[in-house]
Parts: structure tokens; sequence; C-alpha cells
């Protein structure tokens, strides 16, 4: 993802959400990769937070109780986005 167009990243986000869904529990070995991947492209690329904030709703329905301890590591990523954000959506 790190190579491809930036065109095309936004459909991979949502790809991948959707994998997230399907799979549920067995996500959880990826989801370091995951999250890295987010907090790269949240901060380089805010046209992406919506899907991306897709990806990470998606996340938390698929691990359940096992996603708490990969909360801070979105927390911060997404209260930014609410401190800096002034669109009306």
């Amino acid at each position: 993802m790190r190579n491809c167009p930036p065109t095309i990243l936004e459909f991979y986000f949502q790809q991948l959400g959707i994998l997230v869904g399907i799979v549920k529990q067995h996500i959880r070995n990826f989801m370091q990769d995951i999250l890295t991947l987010i907090r790269d492209f949240w901060r380089t690329q805010p046209s992406l937070q919506t899907t991306l904030l897709r990806l990470v709703e998606a996340m938390p329905r698929a691990l359940e109780d096992e996603f708490i301890p990969f909360l801070p590591t979105l927390i911060p990523l997404i209260l930014q986005t609410f401190a800096t954000n002034t669109s009306d959506g």
C-alpha cells in the first residue's frame, strides 16, 4: 500500500475493512501491521481519514474485547482530528 498510487489507497483501505469484518478474530495477528498503516496514512493523507475511521470501526466488531489494548494507538489520532478538523461533516 505504501507504493501504490494515492488514487487507489481509498479502495484498498475499504477492502481491508471488509476483510477485517469477514475474518473477525483471525485478524488479531495482523493488527500491529494494520495499525501502523492507519497511523502512517492518517497523518500523511487527511483525505483518507473517513475511510480509515471506517476501518477502525470494523476492528472492535471483529475483535470485541481483544481490541481494547489497541485503543492507546488510535485515540490520539482521532482526538487530533477532532481538534483540527473544521469541516461541517
